[in-house]
Formats: C-alpha cells, sequence, structure tokens
C-alpha cells in the first residue's frame, strides 16, 4: 500500500511539472478537468445515482468557472445562476413526473452542499491558472500542500498516538498534525524564497503557515464528508491515495491565499 502510495505521487508530481512548464491553455484546460472531476466525485458519493445524474449534475456546476472564463467575476455568478435555476427546474419536472424518485429531502441538501463545496471552491483551481501570472504562486502552494500532507501522513505513522480529531478521522493524529504544520511551513517558507513568489520573509512566512493550517483543515472538511455520507475514498482513479478530491481537498480550501500575492 505504501508503495503504491510512493508510486503515485512520483508520476502526480511528473505529470503537474510537465503541465506547469508548459502552462497557458493546457494548464487551463486541465484545470477544468480537474474542477469537473471534483465535481463528478462528490456527487458519486453523495447522491448514489446513475452515471447520467451524476454527469447532469457535474456538466451544471461547470458552468461557474466557465461562466468566469467568459467574463470574469461576472460571468462567474452568470454560471452560478443559471446552475442553481438548472438544479431547482430539474427537482421540480424529476419530482412531479417520478413517483419513485429518490428521497428529495436527502437529493436536496447534498446537491446544494456539492454547489458550495466542489462548485464554488473548486473553481478557484480555473480561476488561478486562468492568470498567467499566478502560475508560479500556484506551483509554490501546490508544493506547499502536497508536502504538509505527506508529512501529516508519515508523522503521524512515526509518531502519532493520540487523535487529532477522533469523531471525524480517528487516524489523524496530533503529532501528524504538528509534523504537517512544521514542515509545510518551513518549506513553503524556504522555496517560496528561491522561487521568489513574495517580496517580504514575514509575510511569505505567514502565507506558508496559513496554507499549511488551510490544507488541514480541507482535509478535514472532506474527511467529515466522507464520514457523513460513509464511504471510505471520494473515489479510486488514483492509487494508493483515493479520488482527485482526496488528493487536492487540501489545495482548494487554501487557494484563497493567492488573493492576496
Amino acid at each position: 500500500m505504501l508503495l503504491k502510495r510512493i508510486l503515485s505521487a512520483i508520476v502526480l508530481l511528473i505529470l503537474a511539472a510537465l503541465i506547469f512548464s508548459v502552462g497557458g491553455y493546457y494548464l487551463l484546460l486541465f484545470s477544468v478537468l480537474l474542477h469537473a472531476l471534483f465535481n463528478y466525485e462528490f456527487f458519486t458519493f453523495s447522491l448514489k445515482l446513475s452515471l447520467i445524474w451524476r454527469l447532469q449534475f457535474t456538466a451544471a456546476c461547470s458552468l461557474i468557472p466557465l461562466g468566469y472564463l467568459y467574463n470574469n467575476f461576472e460571468g462567474f455568478f452568470a454560471g452560478l445562476w443559471i446552475c442553481l435555476i438548472f438544479f431547482f427546474t430539474l427537482f421540480v419536472f424529476y419530482t412531479e413526473g417520478r413517483p419513485n424518485f429518490p428521497n428529495i429531502n436527502q437529493l436536496i441538501p447534498a446537491t446544494f452542499l456539492g454547489v458550495c463545496y466542489t462548485g464554488i471552491l473548486g473553481s478557484g483551481v480555473v480561476i488561478f491558472a486562468s492568470e498567467e501570472a499566478y502560475r508560479i504562486p500556484l506551483v509554490w502552494l501546490l508544493g506547499v500542500v502536497v508536502l504538509t500532507d505527506s508529512a501529516a501522513y508519515f508523522g503521524g505513522k512515526l509518531f502519532g498516538k493520540r487523535s487529532f480529531a477522533p469523531r471525524i478521522s480517528p487516524r489523524k493524529t496530533i503529532a501528524g498534525a504538528c509534523s504537517g504544520l512544521l514542515a509545510g511551513t518551513i518549506f513553503g517558507y524556504s522555496w517560496g524564497l528561491s522561487l521568489g513568489v513574495l517580496n517580504g520573509s514575514w509575510p511569505l512566512f505567514a502565507y506558508s503557515f496559513l496554507a499549511c493550517v488551510l490544507a488541514q483543515l480541507g482535509d478535514l472538511t472532506e474527511s467529515l464528508l466522507k464520514r457523513t455520507y460513509e464511504v471510505k475514498d471520494s473515489g479510486e482513479l488514483i492509487p494508493g491515495h483515493g479520488g482527485v478530491l482526496d488528493r487536492l481537498d487540501g489545495f482548494i480550501f487554501a487557494l484563497p491565499i493567492l488573493f492576496f500575492f
């Protein structure tokens, strides 16, 4: 299991390096694909409906970042508006026309949670990838989040005894959280200096620390959602890691930091 996890991580790092080195439309296209995968995985484990339903819900949420690409934040809100109207219309017609329709009391909350979580928060991937000036900060943030996650995992394996959040994720330990926070902050600060993402040392240190905190909060949030819907992983796309959302849940939460760069 550990070997599979390491090999998958190496392949992902190589893929990320290639995409970021090319940049441009390839990076933008990849970010749109990532956003679609976020939504598809969430609606798969939360709604447990047929493929056509999952694709419809994914396509509706994809209107949010596509609206941004069309006309910046005005387009973003227009895409969100159309997305919400689509869902309300879908619920009305399918509830009225299908007497054996799944429990609408569960379907509606899960749907709008998906709109907020992967639909809106996940759009940050597309928003920042669409701006060339954010390419280096994106690389920096992705590196910080991945290292925080890895350090928390191995720190917890080696030193973890007391659980950090036993009701949400019993395997996450205080030692793991501290390891991720320490290693991620040091890495973010040192690598950020070499990349020149910020001029000042103290702001860079503060943002590195904040990125680590948000990354772990994002990880806990997804753990809470998976526990709520009684699933182990968000998907099976990445061997040893689960789904794309499992690997980048912290990245989604840390992305707003880049607005201050």
